[in-house]
């Protein structure tokens, strides 16, 4: 797997939980519901993270390809 595709798998992992909270909430399943919201939340915050290190990887490859490290 590679970086991009995890990323775009916490998102969708994210949205879908998200949904299934609105379901869980909507048949009063108030306590699954608010578990399902802090699934969201985590795979939300684990896609931010992914994204951080991918921009740091490209930073420091920009960065090495101008002073000419491989």
């Amino acid at each position: 797997m590679t970086l991009d595709e995890a990323i775009e798998h916490m998102e969708e992992v994210a949205d879908e939980k998200k949904k299934e909270a609105c379901n869980l909430y909507d048949a009063k399943n108030y306590e699954e519901s608010r578990e399902c919201i802090g699934c969201a939340e985590d795979h939300r915050q684990l896609a931010t993270w992914l994204k951080e290190l991918k921009d740091a990887r490209e930073t420091l490859h920009a960065m090495y390809g101008r002073i000419g490290y491989p």
